[in-house]
């Protein structure tokens, strides 16, 4: 089981909305993440289909933009 700390950074609540959303069966966790939080388009996540790896990618994206303990800010 993942520590409580975990739970509580950007990466353990973005998991959590992902997993407990109804869009979870129509999208990809990168297309997801990118639908909720990139401005923009990041075509190498969006298409991505290896969870993992995405993980990864977007783990990596929390700290370039400092954003490890505070969540992104969603796009309208």
């Amino acid at each position: 089981m993942a520590s409580k700390a975990y739970h509580q950074r950007s990466l353990g609540k973005i998991m959590r909305n992902y997993y407990d959303s109804p869009d979870r069966v129509h999208f990809r966790l990168g297309q997801w993440f990118v639908n909720h939080y990139i401005a923009g388009a990041w075509g190498d996540l969006f298409y991505t289909e290896d969870d993992a790896k995405a993980v990864a990618m977007i783990a990596q994206w929390l700290t370039d933009n400092s954003r490890v303990n505070r969540m992104p800010k969603g796009v309208s």
